[in-house]
């Protein structure tokens, strides 16, 4: 059952308001206390947190991340702040997230218990005096415009505005009465902007049963910042999403995924003219980039796990579009005669001379300094078995070059068999 109006149930709500303080949206167990001097600003700490992981927003919109280990209260120095208005995230194991604001005024931080002069705000804020409030019991129409607000006067001027709030602090409160089993009693509240000097301009979306601010939309938020189209697809700063979900960006558009517990981590998505790339922002490295007019099939994984390159059906563990393939643990080099040109016979003096000039040598990978290895060092192999920017080796050039130099050996050994069968003869 639903009652019209029930007082307790207000009191009761009202005691529970979540207090707007100097963080933008106060969370349920702090991380820390605000305290600034003139020189750094300090979150000293409520609880006996471990890291703590701080995203910082500048008055440019750039974001920076810091972790403050165990033990190190998270600060910034002013010097390295310049004026304007900062939004901050704190995120702690144990704790939720932390997020305020505070502003920087001349190289030092404002006071958010500096007051508001009503006496330079627009109007005049008539006096309060006590009065009961008025009931209807039924319908009440305006056919004019509504204004609601200690700042409304009897003077209003509404032009194509409906109904307008009017104050200091503006907010529309939702009070669920519900009182039955089952039925949803959740309150919510629409608010604007903070009330404390150096606060952030804003519209928010308050859960006040949960304690939690669900939607929050800063002051000069650009245009199309979030664009929802009758096709059910999403925009982010674009009026014209082509695909379920499009984002704009005049410079590298970029999605940001942050593991905001212990151990902290951050990727990120980037897409621009020359690459789209995975970035490991704690390690500042690009482990996974894809260049610009890459070909089709230039990477292929399949159902069965094979992984194709240049090649859209892969018939081997690793299928190359040369015919060069990895299959149950064995290397198979690309060696049809399909696959090549300008075939000659190998000349046995130019292999055996080959031969001669390799160096066989002992070495170690600096990827793998334990493990010591056999082989030849390309920049010193004889040019018949080099590669064109002598890197690297084929091991069957090496092959063929051995094959070439045993087969006249075997050549010549059976020459001179057969004259030996000869000499007996005689």
């Amino acid at each position: 059952m639903r009652s019209k109006f029930r007082f307790s149930l207000f009191l009761v709500t009202a005691l529970l308001l979540p207090l707007i303080t100097f963080a933008a949206a106060a969370p349920h167990q702090p991380i820390g206390r605000l305290v600034a001097d003139a020189t750094t600003i300090e979150w000293q700490p409520a609880i006996d947190a471990g890291v703590v992981m701080m995203s910082l927003q500048r008055p440019d919109g750039e974001v920076i991340t810091r972790a403050f280990p165990a033990g190190q209260n998270p600060m910034l120095r002013l010097a390295e702040l310049a004026d304007g208005t900062y939004s901050y995230e704190l995120r702690a194991d144990g704790a939720d997230v932390q997020s305020g604001s505070f502003q920087v005024l001349d190289g030092a931080i404002v006071s958010p218990e500096i007051a508001e002069n009503t006496a330079l705000r627009t109007g005049a804020r008539p006096p309060l005096t006590p009065s009961t409030n008025t009931y209807f019991a039924d319908d009440v129409s305006a056919s004019g415009g509504l204004c609601g607000g200690t700042d409304c006067t009897n003077a209003e001027s509404y032009g194509f505005v409906t109904i307008k709030l009017k104050d200091n602090y503006n907010q529309i409160k939702f009070e669920d009465t519900s009182t039955s089993p089952g039925f949803p009693t959740t309150d919510w509240q629409v608010a604007t902007n903070d009330t404390f000097s150096g606060g952030v301009n804003k519209f928010i979306v308050q859960d006040l049963t949960a304690g939690t601010t669900p939607l929050f939309i800063e002051g000069a938020t650009p245009t199309n910042t979030l664009y929802l189209d009758s096709n059910g697809r999403v925009g982010i700063k674009t009026s014209t999403p082509a695909e379920d979900l499009t984002i704009a960006e005049t410079l590298s558009p970029t999605i940001r995924m942050e593991q905001s517990a212990s151990p902290f981590q951050t990727w990120d998505i980037i897409a621009n003219n020359n690459n789209w790339y995975v970035r490991n922002v704690n390690a500042e490295q690009n482990p996974f980039i894809i260049k610009y007019a890459a070909p089709y099939n230039t990477l292929v994984l399949d159902t069965t796990g094979r992984i194709g390159l240049g090649v859209a059906s892969p018939l081997y563990q690793i299928h190359h579009s040369s015919g060069a393939r990895l299959d149950a643990g064995n290397w198979v080099n690309a060696s049809s005669r399909s696959v090549k040109q300008d075939i000659h016979q190998l000349d046995g003096t130019a292999a055996l001379d080959a031969l001669k000039a390799l160096e066989p040598v002992t070495f170690a990978y600096k990827e793998n300094p334990g493990e010591t290895m056999v082989g030849f060092i390309a920049e010193d192999v004889p040019d018949l078995v080099a590669t064109t920017d002598r890197k690297g080796l084929s091991s069957m050039d090496v092959a063929a070059v051995l094959t070439k130099v045993i087969q006249e050996q075997q050549k010549t050994i059976e020459e001179m068999r057969a004259r030996l069968e000869c000499l007996e003869q005689k």
